[in-house]
């Protein structure tokens, strides 16, 4: 299926390239206030992260007849809670939890729709039900995403993926199941048709000893490797303790353009659970949202099946977004509008738990992050005494802005 290639990358000169970032956004109008709001995140040191850039050719931009639409959110009829203030998140979380035995937010999710919305007819054919990784789960046809048939198979736009709406955005994400062996090719086809520049990979290839996704990449070093027409190549990989951040130059065979596609893998979440605490969570979508391009194609996300943790990183990536915009947000309604467009978003009550609880550190404590290059003066600034008496990390842990939290934060530790 995976065959390497001649031609190379590396060979493009200096006047015939551009950065894809500088091509598609050069006017400031385009940019997202917040995309570069953050420092850039230091990542463990590896040799291979000191790799060289190559230089790409940019892709095209994306026409506006054919970008994807932002719209106002908008409550509906159809409705079972409104909107929840940040600042009456954690009274709100309190109180689900003091009900129904302290199972109230399970109480919650039992209220969204069931297994099935929708019709999956074209998931279930002969030719496409061996696409599918698991039985149970397939792609409603309203919201699949219709791949562009290869010239030799008229019957091969089926890939078990959704198109998914963000907090504003339609289409912002795809939710995709890992890739089968034989479904590799597929992916890199869709995510060369939807000019997706950012993968987020939510599951490891093996868990208990279990295949969850097929290897769909090529290592650092091992140059290109074609995934049927579509040309793929590994040129960066940044490591930290719960993720790795690689960075693709993708190519499409006949097509003198060649884009980058950041693919962000998180490592560390626990099979047949979810993590004990919400910061790795998201400490790893604040680098997600600092590389992505606010205006390029859909997101791709995925883990195994493509619903459980695939709905919860969408889910807490947007919500996040209205709390921003707004200060408040909507977890029940938007899962509730997602499921009508991918069964069984997020996938068992636990998860949805998980992104009430994310959501309120998010807004509450904010960014606690320090970079290691900072640590150090950091810690010589909290132990100097600043004249009452008392060290910095005395006065920050017995500050106003910490008692004005701690109640809240206290909750966290419920979960």
């Amino acid at each position: 299926m995976f065959s390497k290639s001649n031609e190379d990358l590396s060979d493009l000169t200096n006047t015939e390239v551009q950065s894809t970032n500088d091509y598609l956004y050069a006017n400031e109008e385009m940019l997202n206030p917040h995309a570069r709001a953050v420092p850039a995140p230091t990542p463990v040191a590896s040799e291979e992260s000191t790799t060289k850039a190559i230089p790409v050719l940019a892709p095209k931009p994306i026409p506006k007849n054919e970008r994807t639409s932002r719209t106002e959110y908008k409550t509906d009829k159809n409705d079972k809670f409104k909107p929840i203030r940040v600042e009456n998140l954690a009274d709100y979380i309190r109180m689900k939890k003091s009900t129904c035995g302290g199972n109230g937010l399970k109480a919650e999710y039992k209220l969204l729709p069931g297994e099935k919305v929708g019709s999956g007819e074209v998931s279930l054919t002969d030719l496409n039900r061996q696409k599918n990784r698991f039985k149970n789960i397939v792609a409603y046809n309203h919201s699949r995403v219709v791949l562009q048939p290869l010239d030799d198979d008229p019957n091969s736009d089926y890939i078990n993926a959704s198109y998914i709406n963000g907090y504003t955005k339609k289409k912002a994400y795809i939710a995709t199941q890992g890739p089968k062996t034989t479904t590799v090719n597929d992916l890199w086809r869709m995510i060369w048709q939807e000019r997706s520049t950012s993968i987020l990979m939510a599951t490891n290839l093996k868990e208990n000893n279990k295949e969850k996704c097929a290897k769909y990449w090529p290592d650092m070093g091992e140059g290109e490797i074609y995934y049927g027409k579509i040309c793929v190549k590994n040129v960066n990989e940044e490591l930290f303790a719960d993720s790795v951040i690689r960075t693709f130059f993708v190519k499409k065979k006949g097509d003198a353009r060649a884009r980058e596609v950041k693919h962000f893998h998180f490592t560390v979440w626990p099979d047949m659970g979810v993590p004990q605490y919400p910061s790795s969570v998201l400490a790893f979508l604040q680098r997600f949202k600092y590389y992505t391009l606010p205006n390029a194609g859909p997101i791709i996300v995925h883990c195994s099946a493509g619903v459980g943790r695939t709905g919860t990183f969408i889910t807490i990536d947007s919500m996040l977004e209205m709390a921003e915009a707004e200060g408040q947000v909507d977890i029940f309604n938007f899962v509730r509008r997602a499921r009508h467009d991918r069964m069984h978003f997020v996938q068992v009550p636990e998860q949805y738990e998980f992104i009430y609880t994310a959501v309120l550190e998010a807004t509450v404590c904010g960014d606690t992050q320090i970079s290691a290059a900072d640590l150090r003066i950091r810690l010589q600034k909290l132990k100097a005494d600043d004249g009452s008496g008392k060290s910095g990390i005395e006065n920050e842990f017995e500050g106003e802005q910490l008692e004005n939290v701690q109640g809240d934060c206290d909750i966290l530790c419920q979960f």
